[in-house]
């Protein structure tokens, strides 16, 4: 092997290994194979692993003797109570609600017609009571992002593994929003029903009963949505230490909550705009000019 061969190895080894140092250049990725942004996740949900006390089948109870039931004491129970201990029990509840007498002076004047008004415009009322309280709730939820018991998915039947787990939280979270939406749909359903029956008791009844009516209705209702927002309060507060949220979510999760109100109130503005639209065109719309009579059949042989 003579020197100017080796020196040509040499060098070819070296040209060798700068074209292998070399950095390749990276060829564009296609569109589906780029970076994808990774989607909104939602707040995980607490969950506990349940116990096998709870999902085992239950043991048949061992059936007492005459001898051990008759040896109990017998108690009383809080329905099966005295005529008297009743009695008074009505009398007070009578003399207490104003609402009561107010039914029994309307059914005296209007009889059963009036009644039967005044029954499904209270029901309608509380109704709204009830479901104004629940989309608040549930609005105040969405805005911290913390999913209630009753909205909560398991599957006791089936390993809950982490993606299974994501699954569940995912469409426990749809079907608070899709409770939410219907809450939102039956507040405004019911304020129409009010307002046609708020019209028809004014034609019916006298403006002292409806004073009578209104003050009594108004304070009634303010005293039930006080006692839910109570109870949602307190079930809200269950569920911030349950998720065990950080003064930031918090301060985060009001922004948001300002944010939905504004657009409830914006939506509830286009609502009445359009609807005050439809009214100035109805108005507005020409009467159809009136068709001429037709001939009798007699002119038209002459």
């Amino acid at each position: 092997m003579t020197v100017e061969t080796a020196t040509q190895i040499l060098e070819d080894l070296s040209l060798k290994d700068k074209t292998d140092s070399a950095p390749v250049k990276s060829e564009p990725q296609s569109p589906k194979f780029a970076k994808r942004r990774r989607p909104w996740a939602p707040r995980t949900i607490p969950r506990e692993q349940p116990s096998v006390k709870e999902h085992s089948r239950k043991r048949p109870q061992r059936r007492r003797n005459d001898s051990e039931m008759s040896s109990r004491p017998h108690r009383r129970s809080p329905r099966h109570r005295h005529v008297s201990e009743v009695s008074s029990v009505t009398e007070s509840s009578k003399d207490a609600s104003p609402m009561k007498t107010l039914k029994d002076t309307v059914t005296e004047k209007y009889d059963k017609k009036g009644r039967t008004l005044l029954d499904s415009y209270l029901k309608n009322r509380w109704e709204l009571v009830s479901f104004e309280g629940k989309t608040k709730f549930l609005q105040q939820c969405k805005a911290y992002e913390v999913v209630p018991m009753p909205y909560r998915l398991t599957n006791y039947n089936i390993k809950n593994t982490k993606v299974i787990c994501r699954i569940l939280d995912k469409f426990s979270l749809q079907l608070m929003f899709a409770d939410l939406n219907y809450c939102r749909k039956r507040c405004e359903q019911i304020k129409k029903l009010l307002a046609e029956r708020t019209e028809l008791m004014k034609a019916m009844f006298d403006e002292s009963l409806m004073t009578e009516i209104s003050a009594a209705v108004e304070e009634s209702s303010q005293r039930r949505s006080k006692q839910l927002q109570d109870r949602h309060d307190e079930s809200f507060k269950h569920l911030e230490q349950e998720y065990n949220l950080s003064s930031e979510d918090i301060e985060a999760a009001m922004e948001r909550l300002k944010l939905f109100e504004q657009i409830d109130k914006e939506r509830l503005e286009r609502r009445l705009q359009r609807q005050q639209e439809k009214e100035q065109k109805g108005e507005e719309k020409p009467e159809k000019p009136a068709e001429a009579e037709p001939e009798p059949e007699e002119t038209k042989k002459e």
